[in-house]
């Protein structure tokens, strides 16, 4: 896809210049080895940006092509694969989660933490469908640090394996009744493993490996050749290496282009992480959400449940939604997306009604349908240092070029 004079789709060149400049600044401030952004209004791609390296080590610059670890971006891709598979009546959102997956029948939830364990009492109510695309079903993630029942999750899932990401769906889902709720489910928000849960109902009504169905239902009607769950040996020479920050505060290497798990094709497909892309390829698909699900012909989603998923499905009382410690002002959730409910609230300059998600290297995407606008942002630094203000910087960056 070719970029077209930004004055085409009512954005200003000059303007959009600035978004070089800061990015390029924050590359050589070390911030980042390097970065892609994009840019797309009206259906047509208005800037690109390809900033410092994407492996130092090898001094590979980045690139359009580059293929980046996306990580919690396979979110929205497993919840619109969902989302078809609801159109076609193979679940409903009201049904108990137990009736795809057994083990999900009875399970308890958290009251307390003593020195004994977790006090505990029955669900009221089975977990939902509806609870996993919105994350309010109450089951932990394991990620986040100072939490008693992260640190329950974190320990008995990597009992067995090192990794969550090295667990089958089917072994986590097998693990995951056997851990408290940390919510009777509904009555709460918590940023967790129901993606996954929700990943393995699709093989289970559809008696298909996730990663078959994203491949044979979206990725390939779309055209997205550079994404799935690992890079091939021939696609590595345009795979980003990985970067963290050390104790010193300064950039790393953390995983290399060649040799980590995303090389090898048993890396096992999750429903929350595990996906790499390039910009042009998830281009592709959030085109077809701003469509209204539909792409070159190409059909997804009907519009109406579109519509329905983008929505903000969390009420006022729920709200500020968290990402484990930290408060996430101005967002509400849909059905596998965060939903914008105004500009006035954390910050954000995005359009009320906009969604959006991004991933733990500090890779990020919003669509604005009120602009008909897409914007993408992809480092690859594990927990990213400022990530948040960074992209705020580039949304920033993206709207003052606005000039219709």
């Amino acid at each position: 896809m070719h970029t077209v004079p930004p004055k085409q789709v009512g954005l200003s060149s000059e303007r959009l210049s600035h978004i070089d400049r800061a990015m390029e600044e924050v590359v050589s401030r070390r911030d980042i080895p390097g970065l892609v952004t994009v840019v797309a209004r009206r259906g047509k791609i208005a800037h690109i940006g390809r900033y410092g390296v994407a492996e130092r080590e090898r001094e590979r610059p980045m690139n359009t092509d580059t293929i980046f670890r996306i990580y919690s971006m396979t979110k929205p891709v497993t919840s619109v694969l969902a989302l078809m598979l609801l159109e076609e009546g193979r679940f409903a959102l009201q049904e108990p989660v137990a009736m795809y997956l057994p083990g999900f029948a009875e399970l308890e939830v958290a009251t307390g933490h003593g020195p004994k364990g977790f006090t505990l009492e029955p669900a009221k109510r089975p977990v939902t469908i509806r609870d996993l695309f919105l994350h309010t079903s109450g089951l932990g993630y394991g990620i986040f640090d100072g939490d008693p029942l992260e640190h329950a999750y974190r320990t008995r899932l990597h009992a067995e394996e090192t990794v969550v990401s090295a667990l089958s769906l089917e072994k986590l889902c097998e693990l995951l009744p056997s851990l408290p709720l940390a919510f009777q489910p509904g009555e709460s928000w918590r940023y967790s493993l129901s993606t996954d849960v929700l990943g393995r109902v699709a093989e289970v009504v559809t008696g298909t490996p996730l990663d078959t169905l994203m491949r044979e239902r979206i990725f390939a009607p779309l055209g997205m050749v550079d994404t799935g769950f690992f890079v091939p040996p021939e696609k590595l020479s345009r795979f980003s290496a990985m970067y963290r920050f050390d104790e010193r505060g300064e950039l790393a290497l953390l995983d290399p282009s060649e040799g980590g798990p995303f090389t090898e094709p048993a890396h096992p497909p999750g429903g929350g992480t595990g996906l790499v892309s390039t910009a042009m390829d998830y281009l592709r698909f959030a085109r077809t959400l701003l469509a209204g699900g539909e792409l070159d012909g190409v059909r997804l989603l009907g519009e109406r449940t579109h519509r329905y998923a983008i929505q903000n499905h969390i009420p006022h009382r729920l709200l500020p939604l968290h990402m484990g410690p930290d408060p996430m002002p101005g967002l509400g959730f849909g059905l596998g997306f965060a939903v914008h409910l105004g500009p006035h609230h954390g910050g954000s300059i995005v359009s009320p009604g906009s969604y959006s998600w991004g991933g733990i290297a500090g890779t990020a995407f919003w669509i604005d349908p009120a602009e008909d606008l897409i914007g993408l942002f992809l480092p690859q630094v594990m927990r990213l240092q400022y990530h948040k203000m960074l992209v705020q910087k580039y949304q920033n960056l993206v709207y003052q070029a606005i000039s219709d």
